[in-house]
């Protein structure tokens, strides 16, 4: 008759009931807090950004280049009050590859959330925008409006964006019509998706 013990030697055995049926017990970890364990999420900050117009800026870029899938699973959006009248819009734009914001590239304060000495980079670029910087190319994917000035956030964990090697993501601000001051912020969290 086979037993199946316990591996680390304490002697303990598996329970079979009348039906043939293992019993078993296990704990469920989401993917981003394993991701996280092993050094492979990071937060991506694009700082204060100050527009003093109405017009569309490129305000965060990012293009991967690891091996892995890269999860992009929680936005933050800061907007900042504004003299102008009407919504503040976000657009999110699916592989864009050139623009202003990649020429005039000024980088985004990426960091590591495991902060012990395991963790690692994110592979690829990201870059932060400004008044008028531009994307080209890409295909507008997603907006999304805001009323009001506040903090948002947006948490695609079940619905997620997901990059492959050579993939990039951008997101463009539109502030309220007339307005001539306003300062907003992104903060995105990424992680390679870990399968064993």
């Amino acid at each position: 008759m086979a037993v199946i013990e316990d591996g680390a030697g304490r002697g303990f055995t598996a329970r079979v009931n009348s039906e043939n049926r293992l019993y078993t017990f296990a704990d469920s970890v989401p993917s981003g807090a394993v991701a996280a364990s092993r050094g492979k999420m990071w937060g991506i900050s694009t700082g204060d950004l100050t527009f003093t117009n109405d017009g569309t800026s490129a305000i965060a870029w990012l293009r991967y280049s690891g091996l892995e899938k890269l999860v992009v699973s929680r936005f933050t959006f800061t907007t900042g009050a504004s003299d102008g009248a009407g919504n503040t819009s976000y657009k999110f734009i699916k592989n864009p590859t050139t623009g202003t914001i990649v020429d005039n590239a000024i980088v985004a304060n990426t960091t590591n959330r495991n902060f012990s000495g395991t963790s690692s980079s994110l592979a690829g670029v990201q870059y932060s925008g400004a008044q008028g910087y531009t994307f080209t190319n890409g295909d507008e994917i997603a907006d999304l409006n805001r009323e009001s000035a506040g903090v948002f956030i947006l948490d695609t964990n079940e619905t997620p964006y997901i990059l492959e090697n050579g993939n990039s993501f951008g997101i463009t601000v539109t502030p309220p019509a007339g307005n001539t001051s306003q300062t907003n912020r992104l903060f995105i969290v990424v992680y390679e998706l870990v399968v064993a």
